[in-house]
């Protein structure tokens, strides 16, 4: 049990780390991977379907889960290792200069609204998910099932 509360924990710090990557200042003037916001999108969206689906259970959503952390992951240490990190060697300036935030300033701040908005759209879903879940249950506390009575000729 401590495994998956400490997984899911580390996903969830992660998660809230990554907001670094929707300050339109710090974007424009930090050395950022790119794909940064990109990949941030991928990690709540794998968290939005660990939230809403049995994603240790069920196969499909492991699977699923485990793509939009492989795509995240990609998105964010392709260019952090190829862009930022390996900023003074000559052969790589011109993927460095494409895949840095502060140097190509216009597509990062899109990639970064764009990202935000993808952001909010999954933290509207989940709110609505939570709301139709917490409604369901309240209704079932209120007005529990009715077990149909025996008739009387039993």
């Amino acid at each position: 049990m401590s495994y998956l509360l400490i997984r899911d924990a580390v996903l969830l710090i992660t998660f809230a780390m990554s907001f670094i990557f929707f300050q339109p200042s710090i974007v424009a003037n930090s050395a950022l991977p790119i794909t940064g916001p990109l990949a941030t999108l991928c990690l709540l969206i794998a968290l939005a379907v660990k939230l809403s689906r049995r994603a240790d259970d069920d196969v499909q959503a492991y699977r699923i889960v485990t793509a939009f952390l492989v795509v995240g992951a990609t998105l964010y240490y392709g260019p952090q290792v190829f862009a930022v990190e390996a900023a003074s060697q000559t052969y790589l300036a011109g993927f460095g200069h494409a895949f840095t935030s502060n140097s190509n300033v216009g597509p990062a701040l899109v990639i970064m609204w764009i990202s935000l908005v993808g952001v909010g759209i999954v933290a509207i879903w989940l709110f609505i998910r939570a709301l139709v879940s917490a409604n369901r249950t309240m209704a079932q506390r209120v007005n529990p099932p009715q077990k149909p009575s025996p008739a009387l000729g039993d």
